[in-house]
């Protein structure tokens, strides 16, 4: 065991959070590092545009989504 409070992994499934819970891993659908964001389905979508239109496009597609998304 790592002990770290929160660990994330990606598999053939895509990205997996998994938080520490009385010292075992426990998976979870969001990060607390990242509350209103949804990390998961954003790392799985960037991940697949990477592969379906190359890096450059899907950074320029993220780094979008963060502008319009992100702004405080």
């Amino acid at each position: 065991m790592l002990g770290v409070p929160e660990l994330w992994r990606y598999t053939r499934r895509g990205l997996q959070i998994n938080l520490l819970q009385e010292g075992n891993y426990v998976e979870s659908n969001m990060s607390p590092n990242f509350p209103n964001i949804p990390i998961i389905e954003l790392v799985n979508e960037y991940v697949d545009r990477t592969q379906r239109e190359g890096r450059s496009q899907a950074v320029r597609a993220f780094k979008l989504w963060v502008k319009e998304n992100l702004r405080r």
